[in-house]
């Protein structure tokens, strides 16, 4: 017979278990937000497939009183169930009186689908998602939102520098400009871009794009700063963008090796051209032991460990020097490219790592056995707590 102790602590891990994972399609919806206008919006409730899903849905928000059905509007919420197939349809209106006056900005409904939790006659709920119905209320006046962004490009080529600007006042700008600012890592300003005579109705949105050439620019990082101008205001944005050069750069490995044993070898590597690489690897020689890394792919600008082994078997203890090639070819191209460099690592008695490895697995033990602690004393505060509930039900 199964105790009512063990029970509890099954009750316990189900407790901390995500059993059944809800989701809300789409998670984030826009509108332009216009008095007097009536919008319906169609979401679907996401569940588990292959069960019976009771969740209720219910939203909250400035503008979350003009949502009818009303059963939607919190403390309220709507009950239903997500059938097998793991999806299920909802559909409710906002009804915006002409006279409504709501935040400027991104006024926000939050629409909240929850896994539904029977309680003694009572709904409660154990998980939830929120998705964001968002309406684009206009500002008074004029005002401005900014977008700005510079793509990666590699040495000697071009790049695009990107404005998206939206009028988001009541009234249009005009005659406006823009200036974009590129500086390197040091501060030193490299290039100004000047936009002039910009002109967006209130509510519409233009781009704006010029080419940026890096003939001047060495590989690396750079920074962007876009400052927009309107009527005695300005937003600002900032970006950044790499210059990539057609090299494959050893960033660290393995700095320790055990005496006589087979030892894994790591190298981390980083693609430096905004291309992708292929037939990426690592030869290397230590003693005049070879080694050679599987064969990856990389994506530009990413960083990937290169893996092999090393027999020690012999090697003396201290530093020694590990020559290492690194191979790679641009994807798409049948051209191969090397780079050779050398590394110290340092050959080390076994029980020197050994001691390591025993405090970590010290370390372990205590932080495994607090966790068990932890646990059981949850299991006897609840076995406790149902005692009590037990006894005063009990004539």
């Amino acid at each position: 017979m199964i105790s009512k102790s063990f029970l509890h602590i099954f009750v316990f891990i189900l407790l901390l278990v995500d059993v059944s994972a809800v989701g809300l399609v789409p998670a984030i919806h826009e509108v332009d937000f216009e008095p007097g206008r009536t919008y319906e919006f169609k979401f679907y409730a996401r569940a588990d497939p292959g069960f019976q899903t009771p969740v209720v849905i219910y939203m909250m928000g400035e503008l979350s009183k003009y949502v009818e059905p009303k059963e939607y509007i919190y403390p309220k919420c709507m009950e239903t169930t997500v059938p097998e197939s793991g999806v299920v349809p909802f559909t409710f209106k906002v009804k915006i009186p002409k006279d409504a006056n709501p935040t400027p900005g991104k006024n926000t409904i939050a629409v909240y689908v929850a896994d539904a939790v029977s309680t003694g006659g009572t709904i409660g709920v154990s998980t939830a998602v929120e998705g964001w119905l968002t309406f684009l209320v206009p500002y008074p006046g004029k005002y401005a939102d900014l977008y700005f962004d510079i793509a990666n490009t590699n040495i000697n080529r071009s790049t695009n520098v990107n404005l998206r600007i939206t009028s988001r006042g009541k009234e249009p700008l005009l005659n406006t400009n823009a200036v974009v600012e590129i500086r390197d890592k040091d501060d030193v300003l490299k290039d100004v871009i000047n936009f002039n005579d910009i002109n967006i109705n209130s509510g519409e949105t233009t781009t704006l794009s010029e080419i940026l050439h890096s003939e001047n620019y060495l590989p690396g990082k750079y920074f962007g700063k876009a400052t927009y101008f309107y009527e005695g205001d300005k937003k600002e944005a900032k970006a950044e963008f790499k210059v990539g050069v057609l090299e494959l750069k050893l960033l660290r490995t393995t700095e320790k090796l055990i005496e006589e044993k087979i030892n894994k070898f790591e190298m981390l590597v980083e693609n430096q051209w905004n291309n992708e690489l292929e037939e990426v690897y690592a030869t290397g020689e230590i003693y005049n032991q070879n080694f050679k890394s599987p064969t990856i792919e990389m994506q530009q600008f990413a960083e990937s460990m290169l893996q092999s082994y090393i027999d020690t078997t012999g090697f003396q203890l201290g530093p020694a020097e590990v020559k290492i090639n690194l191979f790679f070819k641009e994807k798409g191209e049948d051209k191969v490219y090397s780079s050779e460099q050398k590394v110290s690592v340092e050959i080390i008695e076994e029980a020197v790592e050994t001691k390591e490895e025993e405090k970590k697995q010290g370390f372990n033990s205590i932080t495994l056995t607090l966790i068990i602690v932890v646990f059981v004393l949850l299991v006897i505060i609840f076995d406790i707590i149902w005692l009590k509930k037990r006894k005063r039900k009990e004539p």
